[in-house]
């Protein structure tokens, strides 16, 4: 469905179109070796396509392990990173790998089940804890003396549900799921391992940073799965129609994976302690999924009818949210803004599609 070789190029040209924006952070990372957990999918394909650019570009020597469990199907979504050089691969699971002579200065760590598996019914307590006992295993095999900073990939489901009438989430938003709520596994697994980071890190004397992670856009997200914006792109590709499973009135946003990964690259090597740890990243720029639907239509090279079923919203692996939009206010502090919108990171996706 989505064509490597397609998905490749879109990749690289959109992270060729917004490095210019990534320029402030990189000196920190001059020959640094970077640890990726939990970076087999979309995330680690935008970040190792802007290090390996800024590698090109600024000779930095940066040097990449990503660990995965399927290093084969790795590979087979994305096989133009076989020649990436500098990059090295460990095929294990988060919560028993070892790291063999590789000595990170650096860790991006958000290793937890797949979205397919999430997508599939994985287990509450098998989701729990590969994302909980796989932080400990990280902290555990970090070398001492070597690292310096770790950015977490954490999630805007840690707030659990939101009372009505909030429109935006700001990270000093103290609630919480509730303990009873299975639904929230990924939130609350979440919440433990953002306080293992950081007890880590103060143990440790490292920098820590966690990112709050809401919803993303772009070439290589799954269209297959249950992310609505996919779903969408995939029904107008291939339907012709889009059909929306719920009212549509769900308010969401969306930040373009490329602007995602220069937020990661900039929160990863600020090291300054005034600024703060934890941050949402994400677009503070929300749209209805109905006005989605239209969204994605209108960026079809066909016309695209859209029909609303009118039944409960529902959602996959977590509860359902009637809005889902980080406040970004934070982000401020370390340069970031949404620097691509919402029809661009559309076109990328349909660029990227096979079309037979």
């Amino acid at each position: 469905m989505i064509d490597p070789v397609r998905l490749a190029n879109v990749v690289r040209e959109e992270t060729k179109r917004l490095f210019p924006k990534s320029i402030p952070y990189w000196t920190p990372l001059k020959g640094a070796q970077v640890l990726m957990t939990g970076c087999s999918g979309p995330f680690g394909l935008w970040l190792l396509a802007l290090i390996e650019y800024a590698n090109q570009e600024l000779d930095l020597k940066i040097r990449t392990c990503v660990l995965t469990r399927r290093m084969t199907k790795f590979f087979a979504n994305y096989p133009h990173l076989e020649f990436m050089d500098g990059l090295q691969i460990i095929e294990d699971d988060v919560r028993s790998f070892k790291l063999g002579a590789f000595r990170p200065s650096h860790v991006i760590h958000g290793a937890t089940t797949s979205a397919s598996e999430t997508y599939l019914g994985a287990k509450s307590l098998e989701k729990f804890n590969t994302l909980v006992s796989g932080t400990q295993r990280v902290f555990t095999v970090l070398p001492s003396g070597s690292v310096r900073s770790v950015l977490f990939l954490s999630s805007g489901v840690v707030y659990g549900t939101l009372p009505e009438g909030i429109k935006t989430i700001p990270e000093h938003y103290s609630i919480a799921p509730y303990p009873d709520d299975i639904s929230s596994t990924l939130g609350h697994a979440k919440r433990a391992a953002e306080f293992l980071c950081h007890a880590h890190a103060s143990e440790m004397g490292i920098t820590v940073r966690v990112a709050r992670c809401f919803s993303f856009s772009g070439a290589g997200l799954p269209l297959d799965l249950h992310y609505a914006i996919g779903d969408f792109v995939r029904q107008a590709n291939f339907r012709g129609a889009i059909k929306i499973l719920g009212s549509g009135a769900a308010m969401r946003s969306y930040l373009h994976f490329a602007d995602l990964a220069i937020w990661l690259i900039a929160m990863l090597t600020d090291e300054d302690k005034s600024k703060p740890s934890t941050v949402n990243v994400g677009s503070s720029q929300s749209i209805s999924i109905f006005d989605l639907a239209k969204t994605v239509a209108n960026r079809s090279t066909r016309p695209i009818q859209i029909s609303v079923m009118r039944g409960n919203d529902y959602a996959v692996g977590n509860p359902v949210r009637n809005t889902y939009v980080p406040d970004t206010g934070l982000a401020v502090a370390y340069g970031l803004e949404q620097w691509t919108s919402l029809e661009t990171s559309i076109d990328t996706m349909f660029q990227s599609v096979s079309t037979s």
